[in-house]
């Protein structure tokens, strides 16, 4: 009797230690398969980041043009500025593209690797589990329940994460269209270089625009050469400096959000009045900076009647003072300053 007991026992015990082994081999095949849902969703995320590093890179290379065009115009003419600013332009976007690619290719290698070892671990433990299947049909149905029970917590698990993580981003997206500063433009020449970006009706439009931007070169360096003797190369200075304060102005205005309208606009006038100084020196008195821009303002209204009228749409608003009370105005300031002098 006690002979059977002990072979019952060590029957027990033996059946006890393979059950405790087939089990860990279970635990480790469910471990690996959820590292490989883990790793495909890891590399989801990876690929939405590169797409937004894709979308964000040109807007980013456009930014750091900008600050390098504004330094450059310090030191080399407008008239050989354009020739050289596109070029420049083109390289750092090279630059980006090729980083980029660098990032993409060593991501998809590393995430080839990754999913070649997992898939590895977890074939050599389905060879494992077909070779321990004789050990009879209760434990295989144990095996079976804990797989899907595994698989469905997984699937459970994951699917939310993911449909949450896309609810947030799309709210987000929502919420910053929300939020842009987008006033209502209209045709009235505004003083400030900052408002006549913001609220008046195509002079951004007019302004960028290349035909536009030769007339009024010339007409700008013909009044200020008459007016106040200033060179020509000067005047090529001034108005190639304008004309990038208004792109960068129009820039920044696109980044202006409404929960931080005045920061954002502060930032845009502290921009107009640091190249408003600069073109201040280049002219020598404030005087003749503001004749400038008045003649400049005239010079606009007197194009965006133009538009408007070939557009047979609405003028824009009177102004208080005529074409010819202004050039009076000039006039009187241009005598004033030669006697002063």
């Amino acid at each position: 009797m006690k002979k059977e007991y002990e072979i019952q026992k060590a029957n027990y015990k033996n059946q006890l230690d393979a059950d405790q082994k087939k089990m860990l081999q279970v635990s480790q095949e469910q471990m690996n398969q959820m590292k490989i849902l883990e790793v495909e969703k890891f590399n989801k995320l990876k690929e939405t980041m590169l797409s937004e590093l894709y979308k964000s890179k040109d807007v980013v290379a456009k930014e750091v043009h900008q600050a390098v065009e504004r330094e450059i115009v310090k030191i080399i003419p407008s008239s050989q500025l354009t020739a050289v600013t596109e070029n420049i332009l083109t390289q750092i976007q090279t630059v980006f593209n090729e980083h980029t690619s660098s990032l993409k290719l060593n991501d998809d290698k590393s995430t080839h690797q990754m999913q070649k070892d997992a898939h590895q671990v977890v074939n050599k433990m389905k060879r494992d589990r077909n070779l321990s299947m004789g050990m009879g049909m209760a434990l295989g149905m144990l095996v079976f329940f804990l797989g899907e029970s595994g698989y469905r917590y997984v699937q459970n698990k994951q699917n939310p994460v993911t449909d949450q993580i896309a609810q947030q981003a799309e709210k987000v997206k929502q919420e910053l269209e929300e939020k842009k500063f987008t006033p209502e433009r209209v045709p009235e020449v505004k003083d400030t270089y900052v408002d006549l970006v913001i609220y008046t009706d195509q002079f951004v439009e007019m302004y960028l625009d290349p035909t536009y931007h030769d007339r009024w070169g010339k007409a700008a360096m013909d009044y200020l050469l008459k007016t106040w003797r200033v060179e020509e190369e000067k005047s090529i200075q001034i108005v190639a400096m304008a004309q990038t304060l208004v792109k960068t102005l129009h820039e920044k205005q696109a980044t202006v959000r409404t929960d931080f309208l005045e920061q954002g606009l502060a930032k845009m006038r502290e921009q107009e009045q640091e190249t408003s100084n600069k073109i201040v020196e280049i002219l020598g008195s404030n005087v003749k900076f503001e004749s400038f821009r008045k003649f400049e303002k005239k010079f606009f209204r007197d194009e965006l009647e133009k538009f408007y009228l070939s557009k047979n749409s609405k003028t824009p608003h009177e102004s208080k003072e005529t074409p010819g009370d202004l050039q009076k105005q000039i006039d009187g300031e241009i005598e004033q300053s030669s006697k002063s002098n």
